[in-house]
């Protein structure tokens, strides 16, 4: 069922397999200046993990619980969400949404809504995926907090894949995902292990933001598309507070 053995960053549209039953169109350019308009073995494992661990909404449940994903690039993530019947802001630069990921996530609510039909029981409503596509500059969020009133948080589950690349961008990235979530948000982030520094500076500055932060088990994942490829979970915590003297 998996596309471990196929290579696929010089392919400009492929099929990706993300249950036996439910194969995605993507469509996806390597030519470009720009990381996100390339689907990432990071984000073909998250995608995988979403579907093997986040419980499906069906029913009165669907669309009743809200996922952001950010850095969606092609949109794997959030489209495996929009597949477990979350309701799904998928988000990126301007440029990427053009070139791709707009273009995706239109393309696949049609063959989320098919497979969830097939699936269902007789009598059964089916209703429309919820994913929607919205520009989401980090570097304008950090600077500019009073976004936040455009994108609505809490969420439910907050994704990324491929994110974290540049220690410049770290915390700017960490303090997106600060604000965007609650203690009951659960917060994945997939990433290829590429540099030691990079990955511990993510950690460290994860824990100083108030994160919780743990390594989402090797033998939980699909790591035959990639074996350096991790997910880390994070939990925002509480913040105590300060009882009032009477």
């Amino acid at each position: 069922m998996e596309d471990s053995a196929q290579e696929i960053k010089h392919l400009p549209v492929f099929s990706f397999p993300l249950t036996p039953t439910l194969s995605l169109t993507m469509t996806q350019q390597n030519n470009t200046q720009n990381h996100g308009t390339t689907v990432w073995d990071s984000s073909r494992v998250l995608a995988y993990y979403l579907m093997d661990s986040v419980k499906r909404l069906v029913n009165d449940d669907f669309g009743t619980k809200k996922c952001i994903e950010l850095g969606s690039g092609c949109g794997l993530g959030g489209l495996a969400m929009a597949a477990c019947g979350y309701d799904v802001v998928l988000t990126d630069l301007q440029e990427v949404i053009d070139r791709v990921l707009g273009e995706n996530v239109r393309r696949n609510q049609w063959e989320i809504r098919q497979w969830m039909a097939e699936g269902a029981s007789v009598g059964v409503q089916v209703q429309d995926p919820k994913a929607r596509v919205t520009a989401l500059d980090w570097i304008d969020f950090y600077n500019h907090p009073e976004r936040i009133n455009d994108f609505d948080p809490p969420y439910s589950y907050i994704v990324a894949a491929d994110c974290i690349y540049s220690m410049d961008l770290i915390e700017i990235f960490l303090t997106c995902i600060y604000r965007l979530a609650s203690p009951l948000s659960t917060i994945l982030v997939s990433l290829e292990h590429r540099d030691d520094l990079v990955v511990n500076h993510f950690v460290s500055e994860a824990k100083r933001l108030g994160f919780e932060i743990k390594l989402v088990p090797k033998k939980l994942l699909r790591l035959s598309v990639n074996e350096d490829v991790e997910i880390w979970k994070l939990k925002k915590k509480r913040v105590k507070s300060t009882p009032v003297k009477a």
